[in-house]
């Protein structure tokens, strides 16, 4: 015949009951244990801690999804202006090169302008003005580009950063 566990000093493993797994302590260490020793204000305020702070990561969740997406929107602005900036310093550094061939022409020298499928004459001055020109306009587009570039910088930064980091 089997003895009462509790009654023998042996302790057993848990013990299955109607509602859920207890352990097989005695009944006053059990009540401490889950709080209800001191009449439930431990469990009455832990279930709003646990409420705050699910609420609390929930905010956090919220504002990581609302950083990722920004994080996401400049990072495409960011290729964009990169990939305009590299086309128009190629553009530059190709129309630079041309007027330092005009320059190393003679003044009666033949000058052809490609327009689409025919090359037409053009006065080597008319050429010279057109082609400085172009790079006037590069120049401006380039340097319009780099404060772009600078204020998507900064934009990302000021999204990034909590406003108590921010120093911009």
């Amino acid at each position: 015949m089997l003895g009462n566990p509790a009654s023998s000093g042996v302790q057993q493993g848990p013990v299955f009951s109607s509602t859920a797994w207890v352990e097989a302590i005695p009944g006053s260490q059990r009540a401490e244990r889950e709080g209800k020793g001191r009449k439930g204000t431990q469990t009455m305020a832990s279930s709003t801690a646990v409420r705050e702070l699910q609420r609390d990561l929930e905010n956090k969740a919220n504002d990581l999804s609302k950083l990722q997406k920004g994080i996401l929107y400049h990072s495409r602005i960011y290729k964009l202006n990169h990939q305009v900036r590299k086309k128009y310093t190629i553009q530059l550094g190709e129309n630079e090169l041309v007027l330092k061939e005009l320059d190393l022409l003679r003044e009666d020298a033949n000058v052809f302008k490609l327009i689409g499928p025919v090359l037409v004459k053009q006065d080597l001055a008319e050429a010279n003005a057109n082609v400085r020109k172009r790079i006037e306009y590069i120049s401006a587009e380039l340097y319009l580009m780099k404060k772009s570039f600078v204020s998507v910088i900064v934009s990302i930064v000021r999204y990034c950063l909590p406003n108590s980091l921010l120093l911009i």
